[in-house]
């Protein structure tokens, strides 16, 4: 079974790779399309699987203003039980909960992980990793909304899985910068959080040395951020 969202790995077994569009009605796809952006997430999305709920940390590669985002999930508010919304600078992130019961259901093939995740104006892609993976069966799961394409299907060397990048592209110190910030209210939109000034009190910091430290983050966040669309489009 899954692991914290990893594979368990033992000597002899083997893996597939596929690939699949989803188009069927759900909430990343309309965001999507209001943002008239591609979504890629960032993290692996979690399941709340007696609620077919889905939890997901992702972004778009535009900073949108805090009047374009309350309007954009203004016309949505029915769709999601928990947004919020960080804007480093360059980019937009959202923190999202939402129903996907597809999405779910892919989720929940026994170990398996999800390699990338992106919602486009008119679909979702998944790319899932699994140790065995019966796509007949697995599709009689889901009801004449959904419509499914499998793009590839494609077999797995250990070595290959071995190597995929799955640890934090921030150190330490900065990984628990961000989730004070985060934990705080910083990056929220409409802002109803902390101060940068009682922030870097907390942290000890002078209100420069926080300063530089957030535009490193920001970058940090928005080349990786880049780095993953990149592979999603491959």
């Amino acid at each position: 079974m899954m692991d914290d969202g990893k594979l368990v790995i033992e000597p002899g077994q083997t893996f597939k790779e596929v690939s699949i569009d989803i188009n069927h009605p759900c909430f990343m796809i309309d965001l999507s399309r209001e943002l008239d952006q591609e979504i890629v997430a960032h993290s692996f999305l979690t399941q709340f699987p007696e609620r077919n709920m889905m939890h997901v940390y992702c972004g778009v590669r535009e900073s949108f203003t805090e009047s374009e985002i309350e309007k954009i999930l203004g016309k949505l508010k029915d769709r999601f039980s928990r947004a919020k919304i960080y804007a480093p600078g360059e980019a937009t992130f959202f923190d999202l909960q939402f129903e996907d019961v597809p999405i779910s259901t892919l989720f929940s093939v026994p170990n398996s992980m999800v390699k990338r995740y992106k919602a486009m104006p008119e679909r979702e892609n998944v790319t899932i990793i699994a140790e065995d993976i019966n796509l007949p069966n697995l599709l009689t799961k889901f009801d004449d909304t959904v419509n499914l394409d499998i793009l590839s299907i494609k077999k797995m060397k250990i070595e290959d899985i071995e190597d995929i990048d799955t640890e934090p592209f921030l150190p330490d110190d900065e990984l628990s910068i961000v989730n004070n910030l985060i934990n705080w209210g910083y990056y929220e939109l409409p802002k109803r959080g902390i101060t940068i000034q009682d922030a870097a009190k907390r942290l000890e910091l002078t209100d420069a040395v926080l300063s530089q430290k957030i535009r490193t983050i920001s970058e940090s966040i928005f080349k990786e951020y880049l780095r993953q669309a990149t592979i999603h489009r491959k």
